[in-house]
Order: C-alpha cells, then structure tokens, then sequence
C-alpha cells in the first residue's frame, strides 16, 4: 500500500495553462482523506508552492527549491533548509555577467532578477491573474550581483540560468561544471512554456538549468518526510516529468513520468502516466491508490 505521493508541479500537476484541473485536485483530496500523504514537490520558491497546496486543500508538507526547503503546512514554517553557500552564489552570477547570459537568483522568500524573461516571464504572466497574495514574489533589480552582497546572506536554494542559444548555453554550462561547491542539474532539452501576451497564448522556448547546492535533490527531502513518518521506500510515489524528478521516480516505490516529458527521461519510470493536458496525476492516484 502506498503512504506518500510526492508530486511535481509545473509539467505534471499544472495542465500547460497553468490549472489543475477538477479532476485533479478531486483525487487528491480523496488520496489525503484516505490517510496518503500529499506532498508538492516543486523547483518554485516556498509562497508559490504553498499556494498550489493550500489552493487544492493539502495539508502536510511541501517541498521547494528543489529539495532545498521543506514547509510544514499545518505548522506554518520551514522544518528543514539547505541552501548555497555566498561564495558560490556570488561565482556563479559572475561567470554569468561575464558572458551576458540571463539568470535569475532563488531566495527562501522570493525571485531577483534583473530581466523578466524566460522562466521569469512565465511566473509574471500568471501574476497578471493572481490576487496580490497570492502573486509570485518577483524581485526586479538594477543590479543584482550589488543586491546579493548587500542583503541575501545563506538563504539562496537555487539559481536558474537560461538562454534561447544552445551553443552558449552550453558553454556555460561547462564553466559552472568547474565550481566544486555546487551542482548544476543535468538539462538536455529546451524547456517550452505557454506564456499569456494579452489576449493571446505564445509559446516560449528556450534551454535552462539549475544550480543549487551539491546533494540537495527533491529525493532527499522525501526522504526526509517519510523517515519522520516512518514510510518505507516502497510505500512512496513519486510523479514528475523533468530532469530534477529523476532521482525521485528512480527511488521510490512506484516512479511515474508524465507521457508529455522528453524520452530521455521516460527511461527512468516504472508507469508512463498521461500528460499534463490529459490528467496524468489523476490517472496515477486511480490505478495505483484507489484501485488497490
């Protein structure tokens, strides 16, 4: 029997306009009511995943910043952090100055950037229909490499850097490869988002990665949760669709990967699930929870 579902948002729990569907969230709330623990597991900071949790009814915890943050829900407050250390945040948004390449920097509380583009352009977008409450805490800086020295002290979970040019991208890439202090997730393929211009949808596509702090993985903080709860391996799934929900679907009892990720990453499930248009996450909870 399954204990935990660790879910992740964008490309599997969100459709690609950003909702969760009824069907959804019904089956989420009927996984919780049943004794599941619920858990988001998500790259976005803590308010904007907090918000997708307590907008569905959860109630236990969530995990950000990639497995840098743990929120216990119930409690209001993080129970478990693990952040880059100033010195490498502050290598790391140099080699990006240096070669002009875009990025955005991960707080506990928020996004600094200098530029809204990219995955930052996304996050705006949504912001438009948000209430301010529950807008995405973005942060727009003259200079951000002067606003880190001068007030973010330990409390980075990840840096984001993208680019529309694969040849510079991955230039980069083997330059931030080199700093010992940090990982940089392994990306192999152009992230696509639908991005509301007016009245209109546009597709964006571009090539990114993470940086965060060496052995900080989503895995991790599940790991974390179900030691305190006393769940087994086995009793975990683990849903997601992209290079950062690879070590989860790899270790946990049941690994799915939505049908609508790259191939490279479907090698790594245990069940292909629907896509994130079709009701993948409900699709997993109805055969694997609620049919066993």
């Amino acid at each position: 029997m399954y204990k935990l579902v660790a879910i992740d948002i964008d490309g599997t729990l969100l459709n690609d306009y950003g909702e969760i569907t009824q069907r959804t969230k019904e089956a989420l709330l009927r996984a919780q009511e049943i004794g599941v623990v619920v858990v988001l597991a998500s790259g976005r900071i803590t308010s904007s995943t907090l918000l997708y949790a307590k907008n569905i009814g959860l109630n236990k915890y969530v995990i950000a910043g990639n497995g840098s943050v743990i929120h216990d829900i119930a409690e209001d407050k993080d129970i478990y952090t693990d952040c880059i250390g100033d010195r490498s945040v502050e290598n790391v948004i140099r080699i990006c100055k240096e070669n002009s390449i875009s990025f955005n920097v991960y707080t506990l509380e928020d996004i600094l950037t200098e530029k809204i583009e990219y995955n930052v352009l996304f996050y705006n977008s949504q912001n438009r229909e948000l209430p301010d409450a529950k807008k995405n805490k973005i942060v727009l800086c003259s200079n951000l490499e002067d606003e880190i020295k001068r007030k973010i002290h330990n409390n980075v979970s990840k840096i984001t850097i993208c680019d529309k040019d694969k040849s510079i991208f991955n230039s980069i890439i083997r330059k931030l490869r080199a700093i010992k202090t940090i990982q940089v997730l392994d990306v192999s393929h152009a992230s696509h988002k639908i991005i509301s211009v007016g009245s209109e949808k546009v597709n964006v596509k571009y090539y990114y990665t993470e940086v965060s702090k060496p052995n900080v993985d989503k895995w991790n903080s599940i790991k974390y949760i179900a030691n305190v709860l006393n769940i087994k391996d086995e009793e975990i799934i683990a849903i997601g669709d992209n290079a950062n929900d690879i070590l989860m679907a790899r270790n946990a009892g049941l690994g799915a990967i939505m049908s609508n990720a790259a191939d490279v990453y479907k090698q790594n499930a245990d069940y292909i699930a629907p896509s994130n248009n079709d009701d993948g996450v409900a699709d997993v909870l109805e055969k694997f929870i609620f049919n066993n």
